[in-house]
């Protein structure tokens, strides 16, 4: 009887370890981007994961959305950078009060495509171009699309499916 006992008392404290040692399941991370260029040398359509976060709330400003996606390879499509400045107009209907940058190539002197303007928490430089955003969904489960066209005239489509967001929001 007493070896009963003892072999009952291992069994749940191996159940008991082993629920201990499983982390709590969390939404998936990350983010699937689509980038499509029309004109220019790069002309076509990109996709990138991601299985880290790269979609930030509050990062350059309240109420700010943003993307910063980049890599540390030295060729192809390197870096996806959007920044809307108001996220709620965003997503009620859209803003032109957006940046975005497309990268090929180093991070330093590899081929940019931007549009919009910074906002002024980074310097407020105006790239040039024009472009419209829109955020749709919530919470972690937010889209973002984004349409412009560079001061050279090269079109961007970017639409970023974000898993996770990173709220950076003061409280």
């Amino acid at each position: 009887m007493n070896l009963r006992k003892l072999f009952l008392a291992a069994a749940c404290l191996t159940m008991l370890t082993v629920a201990k040692a499983t982390p709590p399941a969390r939404p998936m991370d990350g983010s699937v981007i689509k980038v499509v260029i029309t004109g220019g040398p790069n002309a076509g359509t990109y996709n990138l994961t991601s299985d880290k976060t790269t979609c930030t709330r509050n990062a350059t400003g309240i109420n700010s959305f943003g993307n910063q996606y980049s890599t540390r390879e030295a060729t192809g499509l390197t870096s996806v950078q959007l920044i809307i400045s108001d996220a709620q107009k965003a997503g009620s209907g859209g803003t032109s009060d957006c940046y975005a940058s497309v990268r090929f190539g180093k991070i330093i002197g590899g081929t940019k495509y931007e549009f919009g303007k910074l906002p002024a928490s980074l310097g407020g430089e105006d790239a040039g171009g024009k472009g419209m955003a829109s955020l749709a969904g919530s919470g972690n489960s937010t889209t973002s699309t984004i349409e412009g066209t560079t001061k050279a005239g090269i079109k961007l489509q970017i639409t970023i499916q974000c898993k996770s967001v990173l709220d950076l929001e003061k409280k």
